[in-house]
């Protein structure tokens, strides 16, 4: 068997389908697709196939992966990867045709019989969000919270107080605006007043505060001085972030009051001018001109080991609600 040619059908907004064409009736399918750059995604595939993979049989697939992974001076990233990781799903929906089996039995049988599954849901309003997250949900007795998709039922995560609340909170972003205006006000404050001291949270313009300190080991110490003063900032060092550029993430909340936020300021520029170091890193151009770049002049050792997410973090204020 022989692979004599491919198809690729890019479908909006991000997906990038394969179809893989042998000189037998099989062909095979597989998604190489990397979400924001499929084009770019694409490319890659027909750069792998033209050069290598055309002529080549279907069934010998390790020898086809390593010659795709292995046959090119740079290997690895997003790219090239989710571009193996396409075909690689094609070759393999082939010879699970060719054997007339499933491909879980050519990789060693079943792990489980169900898979749980989750359901996007979307809408141009909140409201509407709203809506098609509790029609999405409903309740069958053996199982407990079902998602029904296409007339089929899959189990899903989401419990009945979860939708109700995201609901209510739905509803009341689109209903009480002055909310978010708050929200904003609180942000923009805070900005301001770490920014008079010269510590600036740019490129961030949205309630996400970021705060680059460089060295990871002065960012987990900074933590630890808010906290004992009353204020929770999480710190993000790497691999969540890149090296030199471990950060304070400060998300202030629209209840919070002008003494919360300028306690917090004073906090941040009290134990930052006390803690050696370099000083904060600053960006090219002012915050709210625009997606400036930061630059270290001299970021310091990496130290410890960096969270796995970037939780929300802010004030928790003297009175300790957050």
């Amino acid at each position: 068997m022989k692979i004599t040619g491919y198809e690729l059908f890019e479908i909006p907004p991000r997906w990038v389908f394969l179809k893989l064409e042998t000189d037998t009736e099989h062909c095979g399918w597989g998604e190489p697709i990397i979400e924001g750059h499929a084009r770019t995604t694409r490319a890659a595939v027909e750069e792998m196939l033209d050069k290598y993979l055309l002529g080549k049989d279907p069934l010998e697939i390790e020898r086809n992966w390593q010659g795709m992974y292995r046959g090119r001076h740079f290997r690895g990233g997003p790219i090239l990867m989710s571009a193996i990781g396409g075909i690689d799903q094609a070759l393999w929906d082939i010879k699970g045709k060719h054997y007339d089996a499933p491909v879980y039995d050519l990789l060693g049988g079943r792990a489980r019989d169900r898979v749980r599954v989750y359901q996007w849901v979307g809408g141009e309003t909140p409201a509407a969000v709203a809506d098609a997250a509790a029609d999405a949900v409903v309740f069958d007795a053996p199982y407990g919270r079902q998602s029904k998709i296409a007339g089929h039922e899959l189990a899903d995560l989401v419990g009945g107080a979860l939708v109700e609340a995201a609901r209510v909170a739905l509803r009341l972003v689109d209903e009480e605006p002055w909310r978010r205006e708050r929200l904003q006000t609180r942000c923009d404050r805070l900005r301001d007043r770490l920014a008079a001291a010269g510590i600036s949270t740019a490129p961030s313009t949205t309630h996400v505060l970021p705060v680059l300190l460089g060295d990871n080991a002065r960012t987990m110490a900074v933590c630890e001085r808010l906290l004992e003063r009353g204020y929770y900032a999480q710190g993000i060092r790497h691999p969540s972030v890149p090296h030199g550029t471990a950060r304070l993430r400060i998300t202030p909340m629209a209840t919070h009051e002008d003494a919360e936020i300028d306690g917090l300021a004073e906090a941040i520029v009290g134990i930052v001018a006390e803690l050696p170091g370099e000083p904060p890193i600053q960006p090219l151009t002012d915050p709210r001109a625009g997606t400036p770049t930061s630059t270290p002049a001299k970021p310091g050792p990496a130290a410890g080991r960096g969270s796995r997410s970037e939780r929300a973090a802010a004030p928790t204020g003297p009175t300790g609600a957050c």
